[in-house]
Order: structure tokens, then sequence, then C-alpha cells
């Protein structure tokens, strides 16, 4: 199945497929039960872990995809994405409690620290990057929380540009990629760190809230 996909999606889910053998190894010890999930294509990794929720599914998942058709931004906007030019991915956890106020900042957070220099966290879900005096959009989050009967189920989607991508005529401000900060647009080892970050934080942010981030969120 994987040969007869077209070229840029096939290198792209081989890339996933690494990345999703190095998260495993860095994270089974913390979450043993941990499900990981690498589509060719799929209308939206948000989209899927939220239908899943609703038909009594809470597992811990990492779902990413190496193109999706149908991708959601915060308000409705659409994510447009090249296969193979975005790193896209959504963690799906079980909610121990409804007092969500933050998570998404608490996110960022982990992500700009994880990305480093000189990534900054626009709030409430934006990763920014300063280029010659003007702000350029590196990424997005998009939290969203689905309700079955006593239990909420939290997803956390992720997108982040790897290259250079045409500017949409809706933007608020002009895209910038991974690769044109001087690093390496390889998926797969991007997807294992910032995965990684995402599982830690939202753990993190479920026991103490937002308080412990309110210093580093500042920053």
């Amino acid at each position: 199945e994987a040969m007869s996909l077209e070229r840029p999606v096939h290198d792209a889910v081989a890339r996933l497929h690494r990345g999703a053998e190095a998260l495993w190894l860095r994270v089974h010890e913390r979450w043993p039960q941990l499900r990981i999930e690498v589509l060719p294509e799929t209308d939206s990794t948000n989209t899927q872990l939220m239908q899943r929720a609703r038909q009594g599914q809470h597992d811990t998942v990492v779902l990413t995809t190496a193109h999706q058709t149908a991708g959601r931004g915060r308000m409705g906007r659409r994510w447009e994405d090249r296969a193979g030019d975005t790193l896209m991915f959504s963690v799906g956890m079980a909610l121990p409690h409804s007092q969500l106020s933050g998570l998404s900042l608490a996110v960022g957070v982990a992500l700009a620290e994880s990305l480093g220099e000189p990534v900054r966290l626009k709030w409430p879900n934006d990763l920014w990057v300063a280029r010659a005096g003007q702000w350029h959009k590196l990424g997005g989050i998009l939290t969203e929380v689905a309700h079955e009967q006593s239990r909420a189920y939290g997803v956390v989607g992720v997108g982040i540009n790897l290259r250079t991508t045409p500017t949409p005529s809706d933007a608020s401000v002009p895209p910038i990629a991974w690769h044109d900060l001087g690093h390496e647009a390889d998926s797969g080892d991007l997807f294992a760190r910032l995965a990684d970050s995402v599982l830690s934080a939202m753990t993190q942010f479920f026991s103490g809230g937002f308080a412990p981030w309110v210093a580093r969120f500042d920053a």
C-alpha cells in the first residue's frame, strides 16, 4: 500500500514512521499504554480523535499524518498543507477534570521551549518568529474537548510549517518555515521531540493547572 502512494506522501510517511519509533523509545516507560499512529492521509487528525472520543474511545494516542484534506485552525479557519511541507499531529488524552483554562498556553510554552530561540508564543495559540522587524507564523495549536456522558477527552492538535508555504490570502501574518530558520526539515525527528513535549505538558497541566506555567509563559 505504501509503495502505491504518490512520492511526496510516501516519503513523508516513511519519515513519520521513523519519528514514531523514536517517540516510542522516548516515552514508552512513562506512557506504556500509549498508541502512536501514522496515516498517509486523513481529513484532520483532531477531527479523527474527536470522532473516536464520541464513540467511547478514550485511550491516550498520538495521531499524525502526511496530508490533511480538511485541516482546521482556530475559529474554523482552514489549515492548508502539502504532503511533506507541514508537520501535523494530535494528542488525545482522557481528562481528569473540566478545568482546562490555560491548556493551549501550557502546550504552547512547551512547544516554544522545545523549538528554541527565536520561537515565541502569541496568545492564545500561535507560534511566531520575528524576522527583519516583522512577525511570521511558524505554527499553531488547536485544543478541543469531547464530552461523552460523564467523561471528557481532550485533543491537542499541532501544525508546524516545515518548508516555505504560499501565503494564504487571508493570512494576518506571513508564514515562515522551520527550514527558513536554518534547520533540517525532517518531520520525523521534529515529530518525536514535539509530541513528547505535548504529552508531558498535558500531563503536568492536568496535575497542577496553569499556575506552574505562568512564569514560563511570561518569558
